[in-house]
C-alpha cells in the first residue's frame, strides 16, 4: 500500500469538542461527502422564520421550491400508491444512455405517486405501515453511488438515513444494506441498491433520488424529506479538498483495488488496527472494501469516515468557508437542500453533543440470507425486528447517567503486544466517555482486560464493559477516593479491537 497515503497517528489527546459532530454536518451536506458518509444531520428544522426545513409531506408535488412549507409534526406520509411511471424495459445488459448528474440547490418535495402499472399493482406487497415522526424531526437520505464516467449501469453502494430531532438536540443514523430485498414501486422486487438506477432510467418523477425515497417509505415506513448524493470521483475530491480524514480502524483490513494511477495497475489496502490519516482515494478504498469483511462491517466503516470528515472540517474551521466550498465542490455532489439550509444545518449542529448522535444498522440480526431463483444473494428483511430498530433509531438517547457521573477514565496497555490504547480511547470518547490519559500499565503480563472503579461510578463502568465486550465480572470496585482517575481500563492479551 502507498504509505504516502496513510500516516499512522499517535495522539495522546484526541478528545474533540462535542460540537465537531454537527458543525461538520453542515459541511457534509454541503460537501456531501456522504459516500459513506454516511451522514449528515438530517433535515434540521429551521428556527429562522425566513426558512423552514421540515417539509409538508402531503399534497401534490410542486415545480417550485417549497421553502415556505410549514411542518406538520404529526402528519402521516402520503399514501403508498405509485406514480404511473413505466420503468425502462431493457435488461441490465442492454446499453442505455447514462443519466447526467445535475447539481441543484432547490428544495423540491418528493413527488407523491398516484397510481401504478396494472401488472405491477397486482403483485405489489402491502406497504409497511407508515411511521409517524416525532415533532420537529427531519430526515436526510445520504446516498453514495459507484457510478463512473461513461458507465451506463451503476448501483447505490451507500444508503444512510439521518433523522434529527431539533428540539431534543439528538440525531440518529440508520445504515441500510445495499442487498436488502425490497419492493421497488413500479418495478417489482429487487435489491434496494437498484432503486436509484431505475428511477433515473425509467424517468420516474424526481429521478433516482425520488424513487429510492419512495422505496424506503414503502418498505420501512419511514418518510424521507431530503437527500444528498455523491459518486466515487466526488467522494475523493471532497476528502482531498479537506486534506484527508482521520479514522479509527478496529479490524484488520486487506483488499486490492484497480488503480490507473499505479504502475502496477492496482493498489493494495492493508491496515492493522489503529488510527490512520487517509487521503481521498484511500478513504474510498477503506469505505468500499469487502474482501476480508462484509457489507455490515462496511456500514460501520462508512460511518467512521463521516466522523473523520467532521473532525477534519472542525480543524479547518470550515463553517465560514461553506459558501465558497459550495461553489468549488458543486460538481462533486447533488442535493435538494439549499445553501441557506446547509448553513442552518451547520449552525444548529454546533448545539449538539456527540454522545447524542447514535448509530443504528439493519444488520445480520434482522435479515435472512436468501438466494433468488436467478442466483442472486440477497437479504430478506424481518419486518418485525426491523420495526424495533426503526423505533430505536427515532427515539432520543436514554437519560445520560454516564455524563451525570462525570467519571475521569484512564486507558492503559497491560501487555507487550500492540498498543491499542489510543484506539480504545478514541472509541470511548465518541461514546461520551471522558478519557483523560493513556499509557502503559504497571506491568505487561495482564492476560485479561480489566476495569477498575475507584470512586463508585457504576453506570460508566457498565458502559465501558459493553463497549469493550467485557463481562460484568471484569469490573473490579476498589474504592480509593484519592485516586487521580475515577476508572482505569487495563487492556490485556485477550482484548480484541474488532466490533462483534
Amino acid at each position: 500500500m502507498n504509505l504516502g497515503r496513510v500516516t499512522r497517528l499517535h495522539e495522546t489527546e484526541r478528545a474533540r469538542q462535542s460540537r465537531m459532530w454537527w458543525e461538520l454536518i453542515g459541511w457534509l451536506c454541503l460537501a456531501n461527502a456522504v459516500f459513506y458518509v454516511s451522514l449528515f444531520a438530517g433535515e434540521l428544522y429551521l428556527a429562522w422564520s425566513s426558512l423552514k426545513l421540515v417539509p409538508t409531506l402531503s399534497g401534490p408535488p410542486s415545480s417550485r421550491p417549497a421553502s415556505s412549507a410549514a411542518p406538520n409534526p404529526t402528519s402521516q406520509p402520503p399514501p403508498m400508491v405509485e406514480t404511473p411511471f413505466v420503468p425502462a424495459t431493457p435488461s441490465l445488459e442492454t446499453p442505455i444512455p447514462t443519466a447526467t448528474l445535475v447539481f441543484t440547490t432547490t428544495l423540491i418535495p418528493s413527488p407523491t405517486p398516484s397510481s401504478v402499472p396494472a401488472a405491477v399493482a397486482q403483485s405489489a406487497p402491502t406497504p409497511v405501515p407508515p411511521v409517524t415522526l416525532p415533532p420537529d424531526m427531519v430526515t436526510i437520505l445520504l446516498l453514495g453511488s459507484d457510478r463512473r464516467e461513461g458507465q451506463t449501469y451503476w448501483r447505490t453502494d451507500t444508503i444512510i438515513l439521518v433523522a434529527v430531532d431539533i428540539r431534543g438536540h439528538t440525531a440518529g443514523l440508520l445504515s441500510i444494506p445495499r442487498d436488502l430485498w425490497v419492493y421497488i414501486p413500479g418495478r417489482g422486487n429487487e435489491r434496494i441498491n437498484t432503486a436509484e438506477l431505475w428511477g433515473e432510467l425509467g424517468k420516474y418523477p424526481g429521478g433516482g433520488p425520488a424513487l429510492i425515497k419512495k422505496t424506503i417509505e414503502y418498505n420501512l415506513g419511514l418518510p424521507v424529506h431530503y437527500y444528498v448524493r455523491v459518486d466515487l470521483q466526488g467522494f475523493v475530491k471532497i476528502i482531498d479538498t479537506l486534506g484527508g480524514v482521520t479514522v479509527d480502524v478496529d479490524c484488520p483490513l486487506s483488499d486490492r483495488f484497480p488503480d490507473p494511477d499505479s504502475p502496477t495497475g492496482f493498489t493494495d489496502l492493508d491496515l492493522s488496527p489503529g488510527i490512520y490519516h487517509l487521503d481521498g482515494k484511500t478513504a474510498l478504498y477503506y469505505s468500499r472494501s469487502r474482501l476480508s469483511t462484509s457489507d455490515f462491517d462496511r456500514s460501520r466503516r462508512q460511518q467512521k469516515v463521516i466522523r473523520g470528515i467532521w473532525e477534519q472540517a472542525l480543524r479547518l474551521d470550515i463553517l465560514p468557508k461553506i459558501p465558497e466550498l459550495w461553489q468549488a465542490l458543486s460538481d462533486a455532489f447533488q442535493t435538494d437542500l439549499s445553501l441557506e439550509q446547509v448553513l442552518t444545518l451547520a449552525y444548529l449542529g454546533t448545539q449538539m453533543e456527540p454522545q447524542n448522535i447514535h448509530g443504528h444498522f439493519i444488520d445480520r440480526t434482522v435479515v435472512t440470507g436468501w438466494v433468488t431463483p436467478k442466483g442472486a444473494q440477497v437479504l430478506l428483511p424481518n419486518h418485525e425486528k426491523i420495526r424495533q430498530v426503526v423505533a430505536q433509531f427515532l427515539a432520543p438517547p436514554p437519560l445520560d447517567l454516564v455524563r451525570a457521573e462525570g467519571a475521569r477514565v484512564e486507558v492503559q496497555n497491560g501487555t507487550d503486544l500492540a498498543d491499542w490504547t489510543e484506539l480504545v480511547a478514541s472509541r470511548l470518547r465518541w461514546q461520551g466517555v471522558q478519557v483523560v490519559s493513556v499509557g502503559p500499565a504497571d506491568r505487561f503480563d495482564y492476560q485479561q482486560s480489566l476495569i477498575i472503579d475507584y470512586t463508585d461510578k457504576p453506570h460508566t463502568s457498565a458502559l465501558l464493559a459493553r463497549i469493550l465486550y467485557l463481562p460484568p465480572e471484569r469490573i473490579q470496585r476498589q474504592l480509593d477516593f484519592s485516586s487521580p482517575v475515577d476508572i482505569r481500563v487495563i487492556l490485556g492479551r485477550n482484548f480484541q479491537p474488532c466490533h462483534r
